[in-house]
């Protein structure tokens, strides 16, 4: 009789864990079919979101001191960074795009009117090796008949040109991806305190008990790399594309958008910023300002290797592989976007890393007041 009622409890228990994991796993498979579905209707919007949260979190130091002398008015001091940042944002592409298509339709005009010819080759081009006598062949042919020659590599200027367009395009999507981030920060940053507690909430309900900590840590390394990384190539770009127009440089946005990427990837504006100087230098009429031009590019030019240390030096030791693999990482998978949000998410899980296995943030939940 006792072997058959152990006999009977093992069945009734078997049974019993058969029931219990039949009803987990489709329990765990209908939370994880919620959870796709909803990363999968977000996905569109998820690299503006994140970058809105970047954006929120950089500016939230502006926000609070703006707040406290508007009488804290949270919701009017979000208004008022809103509105400031779509316009730097916005003036500065229109005059860009207006200036581009200016300049092409110029460069249009004075090739139809026969004002731009092309120079004959050197003859030391056919000594070249491997290119040198298909150089110039195709090159001499250019001089006396430019349109022949763009004739027979119209296949190639093709599709070129739907490279271009596709391009183009994308940095349209990048724009208005920064517009809604734009948007997104100001909602964030009206209702800074309601998210910071969700954040705070959130990373308690994940590590446990040092969530506040970690939590406190990923908004420093935001803050830290924004500012460091691209506050400062930010600030780079913008002095030298002033120098760059004032100079009346030819396509000098085309230059001042190199400065900002080579900046956020970490090789530096440095080679593009000297090689303008050089050009204004060989080219301007005047040597003075030709100097002048020159040592105004490399104080620009040498202003991120002082700048950067002291913003990042803050408690944020990143090598300079994580921040380049991120941007790089980040522009081909979500575009010119993802230069800045890539770099930023890099960083960020790096030193959240670093800190889980150095166990840095193993601090008591509570601190004992008595002792």
């Amino acid at each position: 009789m006792a072997t058959e009622s152990t006999d009977s409890i093992k069945k009734d228990n078997q049974k019993a864990f058969i029931i219990n994991s039949i009803e987990a796993t489709v329990r765990i498979g209908l939370a994880l079919l919620v959870v796709y579905l909803c990363l999968d209707i977000i996905r569109p919007f998820f690299v503006p979101i994140l970058w809105g949260l970047i954006i929120a979190i950089s500016l939230y130091p502006v926000h609070r001191r703006l707040a406290g002398k508007l009488g804290d008015s949270p919701k009017i001091s979000a208004a008022l960074i809103t509105f400031g940042c779509l316009g730097l944002l916005i003036y500065p592409s229109i005059s860009f795009s207006g200036r581009m298509i200016a300049n092409l339709k110029a460069l249009s005009g004075r090739f139809k009117s026969g004002e731009i010819t092309l120079p004959p080759p050197a003859e030391s081009i056919q000594e070249w090796p491997f290119i040198g006598e298909k150089l110039y062949t195709l090159w001499f042919d250019a001089t006396q008949d430019i349109e022949g020659v763009l004739i027979e590599f119209a296949p190639q200027l093709a599709t070129f040109g739907e490279s271009l367009l596709t391009s183009v395009g994308a940095m349209g999507i990048g724009f208005f991806q920064f517009i809604a981030a734009i948007i997104i920060s100001g909602f964030v940053l009206a209702n800074a305190d309601t998210y910071k507690d969700f954040s705070v909430q959130l990373m308690t309900r994940l590590i446990g008990e040092n969530g506040p900590a970690y939590a406190n840590m990923s908004g420093k390394i935001v803050s830290g790399v924004t500012q460091g990384i691209l506050g400062v190539s930010l600030l780079q770009s913008a002095l030298a594309l002033a120098g760059f127009v004032v100079m009346d440089v030819p396509a000098a946005g085309v230059w001042g958008l190199l400065c900002l990427i080579l900046g956020v990837i970490q090789i530096g504006a440095s080679p593009i910023i000297i090689g303008v100087a050089i050009y204004v230098l060989i080219t301007n009429d005047s040597t003075l300002v030709g100097v002048i031009f020159l040592l105004w590019s490399l104080a620009v030019g040498i202003m991120d290797n002082i700048l950067k240390p002291l913003v990042m030096g803050r408690g944020i030791d990143v090598p300079t592989v994580v921040i380049f693999l991120g941007a790089i990482g980040g522009f081909i998978s979500s575009g010119i976007i993802g230069l800045f949000t890539g770099a930023v998410m890099l960083v960020i899980g790096y030193s959240l890393f670093r800190a889980w296995l150095d166990n840095s943030l193993d601090i008591p939940a509570t601190t004992d007041k008595t002792s």
